[in-house]
């Protein structure tokens, strides 16, 4: 008997799983860290600098999941398709010669397969937009940004009034 997918359609949306539940798991994990400890995540930049590498590894496994399962439900439908059917009823000899046709009754919908990949398309850019929000958290972006400076309420407005601000 022949095989009705090749070994690569299956590897692909094992992955796509894979990537979910870590996916789900993660985040159900840094939401009580988030709700909880909201106070020791401010205060140790070590949990945002995790936070972000988790959250950038898992938009990278999104990435790559969500086109490796395209190509597998691209493929996955190519192999179901009418013709791949009647061919596999060849090969096997259940069309035999008492029946000379070999015809498929109903074509397959595919509808679900591809709501899936534009579901991991969004949880792409799901990920990658989080990544900004958790950067911002980061000592690496605070580092970034000059200090704030403390001047005198007088200087404040001598300096305002000569960049041409407002006028009292």
């Amino acid at each position: 008997m022949v095989p009705l997918f090749n070994e690569n359609i299956t590897s692909s949306p094992g992955f796509f799983v894979f990537t979910g539940i870590v996916s789900l798991l993660f985040v159900l994990g840094i939401l009580v860290v988030y709700l909880f400890f909201w106070g020791l995540y401010e205060s140790n930049n070590l949990f945002a600098m995790i936070d972000f590498g988790v959250t950038a590894l898992l938009t990278l496994f999104w990435f790559i999941g969500t086109i490796c399962w395209w190509a597998g439900a691209s493929a996955v439908g190519e192999e179901t398709s009418e013709e791949s059917i009647i061919k596999l009823l060849t090969i096997d000899n259940a069309c035999h010669n008492d029946k000379p046709q070999c015809t498929v009754a109903k074509e397959g919908g595919y509808g679900s397969l591809v709501i899936s990949v534009f579901a991991g398309w969004a949880c792409v850019l799901l990920f990658a937009a989080n990544c900004w929000f958790i950067f911002k958290e980061t000592i690496w972006f605070r580092n970034r940004q000059s200090p704030p400076t403390i001047s005198s309420p007088t200087t404040g407005v001598a300096q305002t009034q000569q960049q041409g601000g407002y006028h009292a």
